[in-house]
C-alpha cells in the first residue's frame, strides 16, 4: 500500500519533517512510485495536496520541459516549506 499522507507540521518542526521524509522515501522510493504510475517525459501531471513538496520537484524533472506539472497546495503557508527543495534544483 502506498500512502501519500504527510503529517501536519509547522516550520519549526522542519528537522523532524526531514527525518520523516527520509524514512518514507526509503520505504516508498519516489522513483519507483513514478515508474509504477507510468510517468514519462512530456506527460501532464497534477499533484493535489503537495504538502512539503516531497514529489513536486521530482515530478517536474520526470515530465521535463516538454511536459507540464501543476502543484496544488490548500494552505499557502505550506508553500514556504517546499521552497528549499525547489531552490536546490
Amino acid at each position: 500500500m502506498i500512502s501519500f499522507l504527510e503529517p501536519e507540521l509547522s516550520a519549526g518542526q522542519d528537522k523532524m519533517a526531514e527525518s520523516w521524509e527520509e524514512l518514507v522515501n526509503k520505504s516508498q522510493p519516489p522513483g519507483k512510485i513514478m515508474d509504477a504510475i507510468g510517468l514519462k517525459p512530456g506527460m501532464i501531471i497534477g499533484e493535489v495536496g503537495a504538502g512539503r513538496g516531497r514529489f513536486t520537484v521530482r515530478l517536474a524533472k520526470r515530465v521535463g520541459p516538454q511536459g507540464f506539472g501543476l502543484c496544488e497546495r490548500y494552505r499557502s503557508e505550506r508553500l514556504e516549506l517546499s521552497r528549499p527543495k525547489m531552490q536546490e534544483q
